[in-house]
Parts: structure tokens; sequence; C-alpha cells
């Protein structure tokens, strides 16, 4: 997300000295579409896919890519980090207890 926001604000706007929120919410979406794409060789390795899989695998990951964006570019690297490794371990709980079917 940094490089593609500071890739943009450089070829965007060179003459600011940050970034505009309008760029780095892009970076920020776009790289959470990367993350929720990233997220299809691990469901893969633990499940039969088809296309609507796909689909919501991709975008559950990247609606939570979103807020791990906003949680880099407003708090920090950290935040964002814990905040992802929280979202394993409610995962990885909720499909023990049968609350999530993974």
């Amino acid at each position: 997300m940094s490089a593609l926001a500071w890739l943009m604000w450089r070829v965007l706007q060179k003459k600011r000295n940050q970034p505009r929120p309008a760029i780095v919410w892009t970076a920020n979406i776009a790289s959470a579409g990367l993350f929720g794409v990233g997220h299809i060789p691990a469901a893969a390795a633990f499940l039969t896919l088809s296309a609507p899989l796909i689909v919501q695998i991709v975008l559950v990951n990247a609606l939570a890519g979103i807020v791990f964006g906003w949680l880099f570019w407003r708090r920090s690297l950290e935040a964002a980090m814990v905040a992802h490794a929280m979202a394993h371990v409610v995962f990885i709980a909720g499909t023990f207890l049968g609350i999530i079917q993974g």
C-alpha cells in the first residue's frame, strides 16, 4: 500500500508535501484487492474452490484488507498487524467452535 501510495503521490502530486486522502484510499483499495486475491492459494489448500467461493474469499479478505490498510495509514503498521493476527484468531476459534464453517 505504501509503495503504491508513494508512487501515485510522486507522479500525480509532485508539489504537495503529503499525498491527498484520495491517493491513499486508492492505494488502500488496490492493495486490499491484491490482499484478497493472495488468500486464494491458502484456501485452495483446504477447500474445493468454485467461482462463488473464490468471489467470497476475495471480497471478505479485501474488506478486511481495507480495514487493515486504514489502520496502517491512521495508526501504525503494528496496529494493522495485530488486527490481521486477531482476525485469524477469531476465524480459527470460530471454526473450532463450529460457528464458522471453513
